[in-house]
């Protein structure tokens, strides 16, 4: 018996002293939740004495919320017997605020009464401190998100707004320019158009720049859209190379170029693999000395899975630790070269984004003084349909009358004088307001389009045209320095040019527009005309001088009579006047 005590006694001990020196916290409670027991570590981790605790009850020392919170978890512990890592606060006797974890079982009698309850704490101190700056991290990168959207939104708003006031005044430089060397407002001493002329390029060059910019700003932001259509390869060729003739010419350089034959049609982003092959012949040209070669080749791989477009020339090259900076924007590989050759050095980064954007890549060949060779290789896509539609350049005569919906006068007078060289009569409406009225009276065969209008915005007026029964199949080509060409054809135009623009561009779109350009009968409005021999009167209301002198000469070189109102009373009493 007494073997039996001592053996029972140690065992106690033993589970006295694992209870007391156990990692975590640990205490019994009576029925009533007040301490019977608590262990060392418990004792510990709050800071009070094993008498302060005694008989005590477990919520004097917790926080207000959590008093509350075991106080209805308490009736829940009670009624299952059990509760598991409830989180709680709990007051330390120095006043800090210690977060526990605390599991709890009901410990009964053989007859199912409640003896006591056991409890076991863990403190969770440093699992709160890293929820908390995992919270204060998400804050901070919610914030930096934030920030970047907001910096963007601006990048984007000045982009914009750069893009308006840089090209608006630039297409009335390179208008009057243009209208200049072609005489309009009279012949030019050869000082005149020599100086003109430096005008002109030194604007081409201009807008080069601002296009390069913009369209690598759009593709970083994710902006830029593709848009695949059959193209004719001859053709994209041809085109490219008429961009670099007159350089070459000027510089004694032999243009060729090769076409593996029976590659005749494939898929492409047309205007965009366009820009990159300008972009490489131009720069093959400009480092080619005089009486060299440029030769721009097209090949399909064997396997029929990619299409190289290559630009090879005999120029002065580019060493080999100079080609990781080739494709950096503004960066020229020899400051020497920045004072020999003119450019901005974003045209091979601008080259290598597009060509990516494609899903393409592009590599480089090249020996100091001996030449270099880009190739663009792209996924091959090919087009089985017919060439015949892709290659006639010859435009038809269903293009006859064109509305000009246009705010700007020297714009429209561009506009005008572009059309009337292909042969298209025009009508220039100022205002959004309108355009349905006059576009039922001049049954134009096509709508030309600004955005930028001074009453209502050209979106809504496209958006009327196309809404209306009796405009809708009219084609509207969008012509503004807003450069959103997806919500134009989103809307229904069925081309979209950015200012400024070239006679070239003009008449390469409507050519390409040749086939669309075709009213249904029950469109046709029948307008009866009267000849006269009276020139027509044309009443200009404008308050700048320099505007009504551009506009004045070239109407009246073109036989019309000009009445001048500085003003809009001055304008009604003319037109009462008339």
């Amino acid at each position: 018996m007494k073997e039996a005590e001592e053996a029972l006694n140690r065992y106690t001990q033993e589970v006295e002293d694992l209870y007391n020196n156990a990692p975590c916290g640990y205490h019994s409670l009576d029925i009533e939740g007040k301490y019977v027991r608590v262990n060392d570590t418990e004792l510990k981790l709050l800071g009070y004495s094993r008498e302060e605790m005694i008989g005590q009850s477990v919520s004097t020392f917790f926080t207000e919320a959590s008093r509350q919170a075991f106080r209805d978890n308490f009736k829940v512990f009670r009624s299952q017997g059990w509760v598991k890592n409830l989180e709680y606060e709990m007051v330390c006797k120095d006043g800090t605020i210690l977060p526990v974890m605390i599991s709890a079982t009901v410990v009964k009698d053989e007859q199912g009464n409640s003896l006591y309850n056991r409890a076991t704490l863990v403190d969770i101190s440093d699992r709160k401190k890293a929820e908390e700056q995992l919270r204060l991290s998400a804050e901070r990168i919610s914030l930096a998100n934030a920030e970047l959207s907001r910096a963007a939104r601006l990048k984007d708003e000045f982009l914009a707004g750069m893009s308006h006031e840089l090209r608006t005044p630039l297409n009335a430089v390179l208008g009057m320019s243009e209208a200049l060397l072609e005489e309009i407002s009279g012949p030019l001493t050869p000082q005149q158009r020599k100086s003109v002329n430096l005008i002109e390029r030194s604007g081409r060059h201009l807008l080069t720049l601002i296009n390069d910019i913009l369209d690598l700003s759009k593709i970083e932001a994710g902006k830029m859209e593709l848009e695949i259509r059959p193209v004719n390869i001859q053709s994209l060729c041809k085109t490219s190379l008429s961009f670099v003739t007159e350089m070459a010419h000027n510089k004694q350089i032999r243009l060729t170029t090769q076409v593996d034959e029976g590659l005749e049609n494939a898929k492409l982003d047309e205007r965009r693999i366009r820009q990159v092959l300008i972009n490489l012949l131009s720069n093959a040209v400009k480092f080619t000395p005089e009486g060299g070669q440029v030769e721009l080749s097209v090949r399909c791989t064997p396997d029929r899975e990619t299409l190289e477009f290559a630009v090879s020339d005999t120029g002065i090259g580019i060493a080999a630790d100079q080609l990781d900076k080739l494709f950096q924007p503004f960066m020229q590989i020899d400051s020497s070269l920045s004072r020999r050759y003119s450019g901005t050095g974003l045209g091979l980064s601008l080259v290598r984004r597009i060509v990516e954007l494609n899903g393409g890549s592009i590599t480089l060949t090249s020996e100091v003084n001996q030449g270099s060779c880009f190739t663009v290789i792209l996924p091959w896509r090919f087009d089985q349909s017919s060439s015949e539609n892709l290659t006639s350049t010859t435009p038809k005569t269903n293009i006859h009358h064109a509305l000009v919906v246009e705010d700007s006068p020297q714009a429209a007078e561009q506009i005008s004088r572009y059309l009337s060289s292909l042969g298209v009569t025009t009508v220039v409406h100022p205002l959004g307001q309108g355009v349905i009225d006059i576009t039922l009276e001049t049954s134009p065969d096509l709508i030309v389009l600004d955005i930028l209008l001074p009453d209502l915005p050209g979106w809504e007026v496209l958006i009327e045209l196309k809404a209306n029964p009796l405009t809708k199949n009219i084609p509207v080509l969008i012509i503004s320095v807003v450069d959103d060409r997806p919500k134009g054809l989103a809307l229904g135009a069925v081309d979209y040019l950015v200012k400024p623009i070239t006679r070239l561009t003009l008449e390469k779109t409507l050519n390409r527009l040749r086939g669309i350009i075709e009213k249904e009968p029950e469109m046709a409005l029948i307008i009866a005309t009267h000849q006269s021999s009276i020139s027509p009167l044309i009443v200009l209301v404008e308050d700048t001088e320099s505007n009504i002198e551009t506009i004045v000469s070239y109407l009246q070189a073109h036989g019309f009579r000009m009445a001048i109102a500085r003003n809009g009373l001055e304008a009604i009493q003319l037109i009462r006047a008339c």
